[in-house]
């Protein structure tokens, strides 16, 4: 990765995949011309022959990118059915955090990715085994429970930062006789935003003062609110958050990243200070649960 070449013949031939070399595909630089679209392609897609393609990013380097988040010094996180928080550095990261290391269109920059299996799924989870229409109502009626010290494990399908475990599970921890729906439901988001806590600890040991959020869990204030209270951080939510992929996958074409023009902010979230002391205890209680 580091040296953006294929992996030496007798590594190959050491996993007895003798001759592979030669099926596998030219690798070039992010953002590199790599053809033309050819006329059959063209015709099924009803756009003229001959355009020029270029080799664009994936779903986490184009959002890294489109977030604003290309060149080292800001990170962000994305909330989808699955997560991860990332920026851009100058070196690998260590694998053994948990933390991915992903190709950058800048040959001297990487894409460090602490990823999590799943994220908003843990919503699509809790919303089917409730009468609730929309995600809206379940998260209004979580954040009207009051506080506890209930915690939930989000580890449903199992996790892969800042741990790799395939078989990790959800859980609750803390249930009483008198737990009702709603003080679940809560639990549910904060252990969603305490595994995106969890996760940037493994990205940085660098303090993070403002975190920029995309995805689908942006729709919602309230949601957004508690990944600020949680992660004690300022939460920063960019305008038209939903072009953040294709605008990554057009600066990439571009080639020029040094200059990323960042949106126009939406909307920050600070955390409320009279929070931090509980959130801090229940993390630290969501941490440890895991062996």
């Amino acid at each position: 990765l580091v040296e953006r070449k294929w992996i030496d013949d007798a590594l190959f031939n050491k996993m007895g995949l003798q001759g592979v070399q030669t099926l596998l595909p030219k690798l070039f630089d992010g953002g590199a011309k790599i053809g033309e679209l050819q006329k059959k392609a063209a015709t099924d897609l009803g756009i003229p022959a001959g355009l020029p393609v270029f080799l664009g990013p994936g779903d986490a380097g184009s959002a890294t990118i489109g977030a604003g988040c290309g060149v080292p010094g800001k990170a962000y996180a994305y909330i989808g059915t699955s997560g991860w928080v990332a920026f851009a550095e100058k070196q690998p990261a260590d694998p053994t955090t948990g933390v991915i290391t992903l190709s950058h269109p800048k040959c001297d920059h990487f894409i460090q990715v602490a990823p999590l299996l799943t994220a908003g799924g843990n919503l699509e989870w809790a919303k089917s085994l409730s009468n609730f229409e929309s995600y809206d109502s379940l998260i209004n009626d979580a954040i009207s429970s009051p506080l506890s010290n209930l915690i939930f494990l989000p580890y449903l399908k199992g996790e892969r930062s800042p741990f790799i475990d395939p078989k990790a599970r959800g859980a609750f921890i803390g249930l009483q006789s008198t737990t009702g729906q709603s003080a679940m439901n809560r639990a549910v988001l904060e252990g969603i935003c305490f595994a995106f806590r969890h996760a940037l600890t493994a990205l940085t040991d660098t303090p993070v003062n403002e975190l920029i959020l995309t995805g689908g869990g942006t729709r919602s204030k309230a949601f957004c609110q508690m990944f600020a209270d949680v992660l004690n951080v300022e939460i920063l939510i960019l305008e038209q958050d939903g072009t953040v992929n294709m605008r990554g996958a057009l600066k990439s074409a571009q080639g020029n990243l040094e200059e990323i023009e960042l949106f126009h902010s939406a909307i920050r979230f600070t955390s409320k200070g009279n929070l931090r002391e509980h959130y801090d205890r229940l993390y630290s209680g969501f941490v440890e649960a895991y062996p």
